[in-house]
């Protein structure tokens, strides 16, 4: 009776100790889709919970299951995978999530995005891509901002998988500013990058900076002009418009006094008759201290008619 007892002790040892060993030696495999890190390792850094178990097929093979959670779309889901020994190899024989078998994720498609996760964790980087330009994004027909009061370049710090990493600081990421409709003293404007990147964190430096937006108003001023001449003596000299209309925010507007445009005769087009018309060279404004005003645009801006005198034969 005694010796029968103890055998069956050292089976149920036996037994005990083989499924062990066999559940060891799956944890411990490399899937041919993540051959640098084992199951174990992939399952540990994607699920949470993990349990392992032994089954029996009803093909009387051994199932060896995977239990383990993780959110996905701010949802806790139940994840169960079933490994297989075929000789020495381990494969995947099934998979569910929430107890039913997925629709859009295959097998492979799971252990790929497994594997990613533990890359990403274990050999990412981080590069900085420095003086990176803004593009500031606002309805300036409407509005007016002064673009040199901003910092248009800053620095992203990319962090990830380095082959992802080198991926995206060679297509050149941009970053913008959107403003909005509506004027603003000491607007905080973020900036944000352009795209969506899976898998990757991305910082800008600095994240804000401070906008004052105003709105766009008119004043129509009457032009004086000057023309840089030529050697040919001027018979007549006629401007298209004798007033301009100059645009910018109101407390500039308030300043501008004058406007003069600047024409330059060695830049001209035959009309007819020796006749010519005188595109613009320059045009400026000017405040009663005859200073010039920057940070305003102009609309209808003139253009000179000039005929000259037949030259004697």
């Amino acid at each position: 009776m005694t010796k029968r007892i103890i055998l069956l002790l050292i089976g149920l040892l036996c037994l005990t100790g083989c499924t062990d060993k066999e559940l060891k030696k799956v944890q411990d495999s490399h899937l041919e889709l993540c051959s640098d890190y084992s199951i174990e390792d992939i399952a540990n850094n994607y699920f949470s919970n993990i349990s392992w178990s032994i089954t029996d097929s009803s093909m009387g093979y051994k199932l060896y299951n995977l239990t383990g959670y993780r959110i996905d779309n701010d949802e806790k889901k139940e994840y169960v995978i079933q490994f297989v020994i075929n000789e020495d190899n381990v494969d995947i024989k099934d998979f569910e999530i929430n107890k039913m078998k997925s629709d859009t994720l295959s097998s492979n498609d799971l252990i790929k995005n497994m594997c990613k996760g533990l890359k990403l964790k274990k050999e990412s980087v981080t590069k900085v891509l420095r003086n990176v330009d803004v593009q500031l994004i606002y309805n300036k027909e409407a509005f007016f901002v002064d673009e040199n009061a901003i910092n248009k370049n800053v620095d992203l710090y990319i962090s990830g998988f380095k082959e992802d990493v080198d991926s995206i600081i060679n297509s050149s990421p941009r970053v913008y500013i959107k403003l909005p409709s509506e004027a603003m003293n000491d607007y905080e404007a973020e900036y944000r990058l352009d795209g969506s990147y899976e898998d990757i964190d991305i910082q800008i430096e600095p994240k804000t900076t401070r906008i004052n937006i105003e709105e766009v108003h008119t004043k129509v001023i009457k032009v004086d002009y000057e023309l840089i001449k030529n050697e040919k003596t001027i018979k007549k000299e006629t401007l298209s418009n004798e007033e301009i209309v100059v645009r910018g925010p109101e407390r500039l507007l308030e300043k501008v006094i004058s406007v003069k445009v600047k024409f330059d005769s060695g830049v001209e087009v035959l009309r007819a008759n020796n006749c010519y018309q005188i595109e613009y060279d320059n045009i400026y404004a000017y405040d009663e201290n005859n200073n010039e005003i920057d940070d305003v645009s102009f609309m209808g801006i003139p253009s000179l008619d000039v005929c000259y005198q037949k030259e004697a034969k």
